[in-house]
């Protein structure tokens, strides 16, 4: 989908962005649903990302009440505000990935995460670390990015209720040991990125990250870790969660899902969903989700415990 199509669906003045990109100025984007938004070349960015964000689904409000539905855009404390409460910093604004979490609700996984173990590897600028925070869980977040690991902190900060629920480590997860990390590629960084900045960091396994967080087992294993998800599902430990979320992305290692379903298998997870995520151009022999639940689990995490 070319952005003129999407402009045109969400804009009632779908030329201000292309006066913007080529003759500067300032502009303000008015949206079909009456939400203004001024943009000039130091903000172009932020615009197009909310454009994006709105063809989505998303619509948007800058004052007024609440009504479970909108996104309040509050510039002067440069925050974007999800429908249900979550306070994001308009930096941190990924339309992508707030997509996929909060209007697709790809992460679901259960109506009651009261104070059950969440440990979520690749937890970016922390989207998923409150997503399952505001659902009650105590989430354990890894994300070794240093850009996205600042974003992170701050959004946690920026929802202090939620905040004492999430415990953060800036370590990739795959194995114990020294491993070259590529930072500065945004969601796409990683030991397998292959580009951005380089550099020499601490590994750790699910042994170690369970040991860290004092549990023996945990409700949930959400990962989204470019090419370790390989390494996890051949440790033993990922027996002791009872259910899985894990994006694969198996042509940057060379790898084929149909090994990671059969590492799975033999873990004693043989209950399987394979989906796409997103709408991107990617066959699901390249990329896409797992979801899984232990062969002892009796309870569909969509129902009730």
């Amino acid at each position: 989908m070319g952005l003129d199509v999407v402009r045109c669906e969400v804009l009632k003045n779908p030329a201000a962005p292309w006066l913007l990109r080529f003759f500067g100025g300032r502009h303000v984007l008015r949206f079909h649903n009456g939400f203004e938004f001024a943009v000039d070349p130091s903000t172009r960015i932020l615009g197009e990302k909310l454009i994006t964000l709105a063809y989505e689904g998303a619509t948007y409000r800058s004052t007024g009440p609440d009504d479970g539905f909108t996104w309040l855009v509050n510039r002067s404390r440069g925050e974007i505000v999800t429908p249900s409460g979550l306070r994001f910093s308009l930096e941190s604004l990924h339309p992508l990935i707030f997509a996929e979490t909060f209007l697709y609700d790809i992460h679901f996984c259960g109506f009651h995460l009261g104070r059950q173990l969440v440990v979520d590897v690749g937890s970016n600028v922390g989207d998923t670390p409150l997503y399952f925070a505001q659902q009650g869980a105590r989430v354990v977040g890894y994300e070794p990015d240093p850009d996205n690991f600042r974003m992170l902190s701050d959004n946690v900060q920026r929802n202090p209720t939620l905040a004492g629920q999430i415990q953060l480590h800036p370590e990739p997860v795959g194995e114990d040991g020294e491993v070259t990390f590529f930072s500065g590629q945004g969601g796409s960084s990683g030991v397998y990125a292959g580009k951005g900045t380089g550099r020499k960091v601490r590994s750790v396994s699910l042994k170690t990250v369970l040991a860290r967080a004092g549990a023996e087992d945990a409700y949930l294993l959400k990962a989204d870790c470019k090419g370790a998800e390989f390494q996890l599902v051949r440790q033993s430990e990922l027996a002791a969660f009872r259910y899985l979320q894990i994006e694969y992305t198996a042509d940057v290692v060379g790898q084929h899902p149909a090994t990671l379903l059969a590492e799975l298998r033999q873990r004693g997870f043989s209950r399987i969903r394979l989906y796409k995520h997103n709408y991107g151009a990617y066959p699901l022999t390249q990329h896409g989700t797992v979801f899984a639940l232990r062969d002892d689990v009796e309870v569909d995490p969509t129902g009730s415990p």
